[in-house]
Protein backbone atom coordinates (compact mmCIF):
# COMPACT_ATOMS: atom_id res chain seq x y z
CA UNK A 1 0.00 0.00 0.00
CA UNK A 2 2.80 2.39 0.92
CA UNK A 3 4.62 1.78 -2.39
CA UNK A 4 1.48 2.70 -4.33
CA UNK A 5 1.14 5.96 -2.39
CA UNK A 6 4.78 6.86 -3.06
CA UNK A 7 4.42 6.11 -6.76
CA UNK A 8 1.42 8.40 -7.09
CA UNK A 9 3.55 11.42 -6.17
CA UNK A 10 6.21 10.62 -8.77
CA UNK A 11 5.99 12.41 -12.12
CA UNK A 12 4.55 10.22 -14.81
CA UNK A 13 4.30 10.32 -18.56
CA UNK A 14 0.96 11.77 -19.63
CA UNK A 15 -1.22 9.68 -21.87
CA UNK A 16 -2.85 11.65 -24.69
CA UNK A 17 -6.03 9.59 -24.51
CA UNK A 18 -6.35 9.62 -20.73
CA UNK A 19 -4.93 13.05 -19.93
CA UNK A 20 -5.73 15.04 -23.08
CA UNK A 21 -9.30 16.11 -22.32
CA UNK A 22 -8.26 18.85 -19.90
CA UNK A 23 -5.77 20.23 -22.44
CA UNK A 24 -8.55 20.28 -25.03
CA UNK A 25 -10.88 22.12 -22.64
CA UNK A 26 -8.20 24.68 -21.73
CA UNK A 27 -7.58 25.23 -25.44
CA UNK A 28 -11.31 25.72 -26.00
CA UNK A 29 -11.48 28.43 -23.32
CA UNK A 30 -8.30 30.13 -24.54
CA UNK A 31 -9.51 30.15 -28.14
CA UNK A 32 -12.81 31.69 -27.05
CA UNK A 33 -10.98 34.32 -25.01
CA UNK A 34 -8.77 35.30 -27.95
CA UNK A 35 -11.78 35.91 -30.21
CA UNK A 36 -13.69 37.49 -27.30
CA UNK A 37 -16.46 34.91 -27.44
CA UNK A 38 -17.81 35.39 -23.94
CA UNK A 39 -20.43 32.65 -24.14
CA UNK A 40 -17.95 30.12 -25.54
CA UNK A 41 -15.38 31.01 -22.88
CA UNK A 42 -17.94 30.70 -20.07
CA UNK A 43 -19.23 27.39 -21.42
CA UNK A 44 -15.72 25.98 -21.83
CA UNK A 45 -14.75 27.14 -18.36
CA UNK A 46 -17.79 25.41 -16.85
CA UNK A 47 -16.91 22.19 -18.69
CA UNK A 48 -13.34 22.39 -17.41
CA UNK A 49 -14.61 23.01 -13.85
CA UNK A 50 -17.00 20.07 -14.07
CA UNK A 51 -14.49 17.60 -15.50
CA UNK A 52 -11.29 18.82 -13.82
CA UNK A 53 -12.27 20.78 -10.68
CA UNK A 54 -8.67 21.08 -9.44
CA UNK A 55 -7.07 22.00 -12.75
CA UNK A 56 -4.20 24.43 -12.06
CA UNK A 57 -5.30 26.88 -14.78
CA UNK A 58 -8.86 27.28 -13.49
CA UNK A 59 -8.23 30.41 -11.36
CA UNK A 60 -6.40 32.25 -14.16
CA UNK A 61 -8.95 31.24 -16.78
CA UNK A 62 -11.81 32.30 -14.50
CA UNK A 63 -10.14 35.67 -14.02
CA UNK A 64 -9.81 36.18 -17.78
CA UNK A 65 -13.41 35.12 -18.44
CA UNK A 66 -14.66 37.46 -15.70
CA UNK A 67 -12.67 40.32 -17.24
CA UNK A 68 -14.78 40.11 -20.37
CA UNK A 69 -17.82 41.05 -18.24
CA UNK A 70 -16.18 43.69 -16.07
CA UNK A 71 -17.15 47.33 -16.12
CA UNK A 72 -14.97 50.36 -15.45
CA UNK A 73 -14.93 51.73 -11.93
CA UNK A 74 -17.85 53.92 -11.01
CA UNK A 75 -17.65 56.60 -9.92
CA UNK A 76 -14.33 57.26 -11.62
CA UNK A 77 -11.89 58.79 -9.18
CA UNK A 78 -8.12 58.70 -9.14
CA UNK A 79 -8.30 56.04 -6.43
CA UNK A 80 -10.79 53.78 -8.22
CA UNK A 81 -8.97 54.06 -11.55
CA UNK A 82 -5.66 53.29 -9.82
CA UNK A 83 -7.28 50.23 -8.22
CA UNK A 84 -8.46 49.13 -11.67
CA UNK A 85 -4.95 49.55 -13.04
CA UNK A 86 -3.53 47.45 -10.19
CA UNK A 87 -6.09 44.73 -10.88
CA UNK A 88 -5.08 44.59 -14.54
CA UNK A 89 -1.34 44.73 -13.86
CA UNK A 90 -1.22 42.30 -10.95
CA UNK A 91 -3.86 39.75 -11.90
CA UNK A 92 -5.22 40.04 -15.40
CA UNK A 93 -2.05 40.82 -17.37
CA UNK A 94 0.07 37.98 -15.91
CA UNK A 95 -2.75 35.49 -16.50
CA UNK A 96 -3.26 36.75 -20.06
CA UNK A 97 0.47 36.58 -20.86
CA UNK A 98 0.75 33.07 -19.47
CA UNK A 99 -2.33 31.60 -21.11
CA UNK A 100 -2.80 33.72 -24.24
CA UNK A 101 0.82 34.41 -25.17
CA UNK A 102 1.08 36.78 -28.13
CA UNK A 103 -2.65 37.48 -27.96
CA UNK A 104 -2.45 38.90 -24.43
CA UNK A 105 -2.08 42.52 -25.55
CA UNK A 106 -5.10 42.22 -27.85
CA UNK A 107 -7.13 40.64 -25.07
CA UNK A 108 -6.13 43.34 -22.55
CA UNK A 109 -6.85 46.27 -24.87
CA UNK A 110 -10.58 46.57 -23.99
CA UNK A 111 -9.69 46.63 -20.27
CA UNK A 112 -7.22 49.47 -20.82
CA UNK A 113 -9.72 51.28 -23.06
CA UNK A 114 -12.44 51.03 -20.42
CA UNK A 115 -10.11 52.47 -17.78
CA UNK A 116 -9.03 55.24 -20.17
CA UNK A 117 -12.67 56.12 -20.83
CA UNK A 118 -13.35 56.17 -17.09
CA UNK A 119 -10.36 58.48 -16.54
CA UNK A 120 -11.28 60.83 -19.40
CA UNK A 121 -12.66 63.54 -17.08
CA UNK A 122 -9.95 63.23 -14.44
CA UNK A 123 -7.27 65.90 -14.39
CA UNK A 124 -3.69 64.80 -13.90
CA UNK A 125 -2.84 64.17 -10.25
CA UNK A 126 0.79 63.79 -9.15
CA UNK A 127 -0.32 61.40 -6.41
CA UNK A 128 -1.90 59.07 -9.01
CA UNK A 129 0.07 59.62 -12.24
CA UNK A 130 -1.15 56.44 -13.95
CA UNK A 131 -4.80 57.32 -13.35
CA UNK A 132 -4.67 59.66 -16.32
CA UNK A 133 -5.97 59.02 -19.80
CA UNK A 134 -2.49 59.64 -21.29
CA UNK A 135 -0.90 56.76 -19.38
CA UNK A 136 -3.83 54.42 -19.99
CA UNK A 137 -3.90 55.06 -23.74
CA UNK A 138 -0.18 54.39 -23.78
CA UNK A 139 -0.87 50.86 -22.53
CA UNK A 140 -2.63 49.93 -25.75
CA UNK A 141 -0.61 52.10 -28.10
CA UNK A 142 -3.12 54.83 -28.98
CA UNK A 143 -0.49 57.54 -29.36
CA UNK A 144 -2.88 60.08 -30.87
CA UNK A 145 -5.06 59.77 -27.76
CA UNK A 146 -1.97 60.07 -25.53
CA UNK A 147 -1.03 63.33 -27.26
CA UNK A 148 -4.60 64.65 -26.99
CA UNK A 149 -4.88 63.72 -23.30
CA UNK A 150 -1.65 65.54 -22.45
CA UNK A 151 -2.60 68.57 -24.53
CA UNK A 152 -5.95 68.77 -22.72
CA UNK A 153 -4.18 69.39 -19.40
CA UNK A 154 -4.03 73.13 -18.71
CA UNK A 155 -0.60 73.02 -17.09
CA UNK A 156 1.01 70.13 -18.99
CA UNK A 157 4.24 72.01 -19.80
CA UNK A 158 5.04 72.24 -16.08
CA UNK A 159 4.53 68.50 -15.49
CA UNK A 160 7.61 66.43 -16.25
CA UNK A 161 5.59 63.23 -16.46
CA UNK A 162 3.19 64.68 -19.02
CA UNK A 163 5.98 66.20 -21.08
CA UNK A 164 7.63 62.79 -21.22
CA UNK A 165 4.39 61.13 -22.34
CA UNK A 166 3.88 63.76 -25.02
CA UNK A 167 7.43 63.26 -26.27
CA UNK A 168 6.91 59.51 -26.37
CA UNK A 169 3.65 59.94 -28.27
CA UNK A 170 5.26 62.28 -30.78
CA UNK A 171 8.10 59.82 -31.28
CA UNK A 172 5.62 57.00 -32.00
CA UNK A 173 3.64 59.27 -34.30
CA UNK A 174 6.71 59.95 -36.43
CA UNK A 175 7.47 63.44 -35.14
CA UNK A 176 11.04 63.00 -33.88
CA UNK A 177 11.87 66.73 -34.05
CA UNK A 178 8.85 67.65 -31.92
CA UNK A 179 9.55 64.76 -29.55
Amino acid sequence: MRAAAERSTEPRQLDLFLDGRDAFLVHEVVTSLVVRDRVGAETGLERLRDEHPVHPDLPALALLVAAMNSRPPSPATHVTVTAGIEAVQQGLAPAARRLLGEDAATFLKPSWQALAAAAARLLFDEAHPRAHRSWLCQQYGDWTAVRAAVAAEPDWPTRHCLRYRLGLARHHLGEPEAA
